[in-house]
C-alpha cells in the first residue's frame, strides 16, 4: 500500500437508487407485509451510520466501535438486497470493504459511511 492509502475505494457500481422493490411490477409484493418493519428499522440503521461517519471524520473508532459499525453495514448490505434496494446494498458492501481494510483511512471510512446514510435516506425519502 501506498504511503498508508488504502487500495480499496468506496466505489460501487452506481445503480440506480430503486425507491421501490424491484419486483414492483408483479402483481404480488411477498415482502409487502415486511416491509414497513424493515424500513422502521432502516430508519434507526440510518442514523447510526451517519453518527459513525461523523465519528469516523473526527477520529479513528475504537475496536467495538468498529465490529458495531461493520455489523451494521452488513446487515443493511444483505437487508437492502432482500428487498431490491441494490443501490443501498451495493453502498453498504463499499463500506463493509472498506471498514474491513485495516489500512484504510479515516476519511475513507467517513467518506463510504456518508454515501451508505445517503443512499439509506434516498430509500426513506419516499416513505415519509
Amino acid at each position: 500500500m501506498d504511503g498508508g492509502k488504502s487500495s480499496r475505494s468506496c466505489d460501487f457500481n452506481g445503480s440506480q437508487t430503486m425507491t421501490a422493490p424491484r419486483n414492483a411490477d408483479e402483481a404480488e409484493d411477498r415482502l409487502a407485509p415486511l416491509r414497513p418493519g424493515y424500513l422502521r428499522r432502516l430508519t434507526l440503521r440510518q442514523i447510526e451510520v451517519a453518527n459513525a461517519a461523523a465519528i469516523a471524520a473526527a477520529r479513528p473508532f475504537g475496536d467495538d466501535e468498529l465490529r458495531k459499525i461493520h455489523r451494521t453495514a452488513h446487515s443493511m448490505g444483505s437487508s437492502a438486497a432482500i428487498y431490491g434496494y441494490m443501490r443501498l446494498s451495493e453502498a453498504a458492501r463499499a463500506a463493509e470493504r472498506i471498514l474491513e481494510d485495516p489500512v484504510s483511512t479515516a476519511d475513507a471510512r467517513a467518506e463510504c459511511l456518508a454515501r451508505l446514510a445517503g443512499e439509506a435516506e434516498a430509500v426513506l425519502a419516499p416513505q415519509g
